[in-house]
């Protein structure tokens, strides 16, 4: 099966209730709305309070829409907990509702909105600061993920690591806050393997900012704006693209704070 794993580290911000165990909504639909292809993971006892695991209910909506010949989950507004992994089976789509990058300059501003104020907000903690655990999310054949306009915040050692044959792409994202602790210089996209796209994002810190590795088969990367110079590593023996990326000077200090002028 040809499928694509993705690590993700800290908050990754998209786009009767789950038990206290992490149970599946018994009260959950059997079917995915009529003629539309698509549902919404809080039909299937997903609650974004921040505090219940949502894992199950989310495997289940996908798992449900894959078996009636796939479509479109969808995650509202919350703050979603995943205490588990996820894997987005054939033919199914994982969204948010993010539509335009969020700033979140209320971590600058006083009243402004701060991460978790809105949108769909995926809080991870399995696997928290083991760079080399199980992936959060597994794409499988045929499945996707969307990050297009996504906020992806730390403090953790990495974004995303990116493994498998699948494409994976990245556009008008904002990374922020990696490699704090370590400062080992890690990038925060590890590009193992397969096909990936990153394209007009924003790297809001003075690091390493993306590493591709020999198995990569294809990458483009152009139209990024990065805080202090490039810091693209390409030990790929496949075709690669790299252009038009817009670095500036060496900002003093391991980050650029989140929310504030670049």
């Amino acid at each position: 099966m040809d499928s694509t794993s993705t690590l993700f580290q800290g908050i990754l911000i998209l786009a009767l209730p789950l038990t206290a165990f992490g149970q599946p909504n018994p009260a959950a639909p059997t079917t995915m709305r009529s003629g539309t292809g698509q549902c919404d993971v809080t039909q299937f006892g997903a609650m974004g309070d921040g505090k219940t695991d949502a894992t199950a209910a989310f495997q289940q909506a996908m798992d449900k829409a894959s078996a009636e010949g796939g479509g479109v989950v969808a995650a509202p507004r919350g703050n979603f907990l995943f205490r588990g992994h996820l894997r987005v089976p054939n033919a199914v789509t994982l969204r948010g509702i993010w539509e335009s990058v969020p700033s979140h300059n209320g971590i600058r501003d006083r009243g402004l909105p701060k991460p978790t104020d809105d949108g769909t907000t995926f809080l991870i903690t399995e696997g928290a600061g083991s760079e080399d655990g199980d992936p959060f999310i597994t794409l499988n054949t045929n499945s996707t993920v969307r990050f297009p306009n996504c906020a992806f915040w730390g403090p953790c050692n990495q974004i995303a690591g990116v493994a498998g044959r699948g494409p994976v792409g990245f556009s008008n994202c904002t990374f922020v806050q990696w490699d704090l602790k370590a400062r080992d210089g890690r990038a925060a996209l590890q590009i193992q393997s397969g096909t990936v796209l990153v394209r007009g994002c924003e790297f809001r810190q003075a690091g390493a900012q993306i590493s591709l590795g020999e198995a990569v088969r294809r990458a483009v990367i152009t139209g990024n704006v990065i805080t202090g110079p490039t810091r693209i590593t390409n030990a790929s023996k496949g075709s690669v693209h790299i252009s038009d990326n817009a670095d500036s000077p060496a900002v003093p200090g391991p980050a650029t704070r989140p929310g504030s002028p670049g």
